[in-house]
Formats: structure tokens, sequence, C-alpha cells
């Protein structure tokens, strides 16, 4: 698939080339320079592309950017993401907010509220 196109669905393999797509869904997905809102797959290939929401039980990911970035096993190389959620990562990936991070920052959403009640409580 390439140039623009809406969604693309497949029980089996699915490759998007230059192209701006709004769902991908596939057991093989293969994205070379393209725009992708939604990513679902088994075994997914990412290769510079801009993505929304990934998720897949096997990550392969190359000079690329990721908002949302769901995972079993990731491997990148020169990856940008803002969320990454991921027991297993391989290479270079620069994240904002990796699981231990934004378990510490709900954590600290959380003591916030209770210490403005406390305060305000008194």
């Amino acid at each position: 698939m390439s140039e623009t196109a809406t969604d693309a669905a497949s029980m089996g393999e699915v490759s998007v080339k230059n192209a701006a797509v709004r769902s991908v869904t596939g057991n093989e997905v293969e994205v070379e320079q393209s725009a992708v809102r939604e990513l679902r797959g088994d075994e997914v290939e990412v290769e510079q592309s801009a993505l929304l929401f990934a998720n897949a039980e096997r990550l392969t990911v190359k000079n690329s950017s990721v908002v949302a970035l769901i995972g079993r096993d990731v491997e990148a190389r020169e990856v940008n993401t803002v969320f990454l959620l991921s027991p297993r990562v391989r290479g270079t990936v620069r994240t904002v907010f990796d699981a231990r991070a934004a378990f510490a920052f709900g954590l600290g959403i959380i003591i916030g509220r209770r210490l403005l009640k406390l305060l305000r409580a008194n």
C-alpha cells in the first residue's frame, strides 16, 4: 500500500510504504516511511516512520518517532517515544515515560492530592 490510505487490516501480512494510514492490523506488519495513527500486530517492523500508537508482541523500530509504544519484546535503533511499556527493550530509545517513570508520576499525583486535602482540612 502506498500513497494515502485510510485503513489496512489483514490476518496475514501487511506492508505500508510512503503512506498516511489511520489504522493497520495484521500478523506480520511492515511500515516504511509512513505515518500511522494506530498499529497492531504480532511481528511488526517499522522504519523511518511516525506512529501515534503501536502495540505488538515483537516490535522492531528503526529511525522513527512513536507517541505510545507497547510490546512484549522491543528492539529499537534511534527511536523517540513519549510512552514506552515493555518488559524487554534492546537498542537506543529516548523516552519521556517508561513503566517506572509512569508509576512514579502517578504515585506523585496521588500523594500530592492527599497532601492538598490535608492542608485544606486545616
